[in-house]
């Protein structure tokens, strides 16, 4: 699942059988996080049902498949819902409340027993120093050159009808992309095209 303060609690994406959907809309009712109204206390709200929901264990709750229930919440943007920038009492009651309940789940042994996942998603160097100190820090760099013509080579084998254009290899489209994303290649330079 994810959040962000633009588009709100996404839940259902990827959800192709309708006993899944109805299993964690019971979870996430009893966590009253469903049809919250979007307001200055969304943020707060939200977090505050997905910091007691992520440290329970599921209670029994099964995927269709009779896999135990795990979440996985992913916040995106989160240097928006807790700046670094702020200095301690300057941050709306919004502010504070989501970083006392991030910086608590961060921490949690509860959360860590449960199986479940709670994600944070900012800008390096911008995110609340409380709650940035109580998470463990991941940083994912772009596929490299090598990665990106493996993973074009297993998905042409995989999408038999899908085709690059002309003149195009798995190994030049990885070549090309790995320069432009790293900064080798810029504007409206031939390559590029």
């Amino acid at each position: 699942m994810t959040y962000s303060q633009s588009a709100g609690l996404e839940w259902e994406v990827g959800l192709d059988d309708s006993r899944d959907a109805a299993t964690l809309r019971q979870a996430l009712t009893a966590h009253h996080l469903l049809d919250i109204p979007p307001s200055e206390d969304e943020t707060a709200h939200l977090v505050r049902g997905i910091a007691t929901l992520s440290r329970r264990p599921t209670q029994g709750l099964r995927w269709a498949n009779g896999r135990d229930l795990k979440l996985c919440f992913a916040f995106e943007f989160v240097e928006h819902m807790v700046p670094n920038t702020l200095h301690n009492g300057t941050q709306t009651r919004t502010q504070a409340v989501t970083i006392e309940l991030a910086h608590i789940l961060g921490r949690s042994l509860a959360l860590r027993r449960s199986g479940n996942l709670v994600l944070l998603h900012g800008r390096p160097g911008m995110v609340d120093e409380l709650v940035r100190g109580s998470f463990h820090r991941v940083r994912l760099p772009l596929p490299d050159e090598k990665a990106k013509e493996a993973f074009l080579s297993a998905a042409s084998a995989i999408y038999k009808r899908a085709a690059l254009e002309d003149r195009l290899s798995p190994t030049t489209v990885a070549h090309l992309t790995a320069r432009i994303f790293s900064g080798g290649v810029r504007g409206n330079h031939p390559a590029a095209a």
